[in-house]
């Protein structure tokens, strides 16, 4: 299970470098490479709210349901994103 939701959290965050930028995107994404997901899926999430990034109805149900693996999708900064 680690490894598809390492595989998941990339995939969402490469979907969100034309919004954030490639390095945002990229710090956050080293945080997989070290095992540490839910500080990576964190970091990005607090880069979407940070500025103010509108996500796609899919981005933010990935967001929630990554969130929900680890019980923090009612927790800030997941619980402040918001759809276009």
């Amino acid at each position: 299970m680690t490894h598809r939701v390492s595989d998941d959290i990339s995939s969402l965050g490469k979907r969100l470098i034309d919004r954030l930028g490639a390095a945002p995107v990229e710090a956050a994404l080293d945080y997989v490479g070290h095992g540490e997901n839910l500080l990576a899926l964190d970091t990005l999430a607090g880069y979407v709210e940070e500025f103010g990034v509108l996500l796609q109805a899919s981005e933010l149900a990935e967001f929630l349901r990554l969130a929900a693996i680890f019980d923090a999708a009612s927790l800030p900064p997941f619980s402040h994103l918001r759809t276009r």
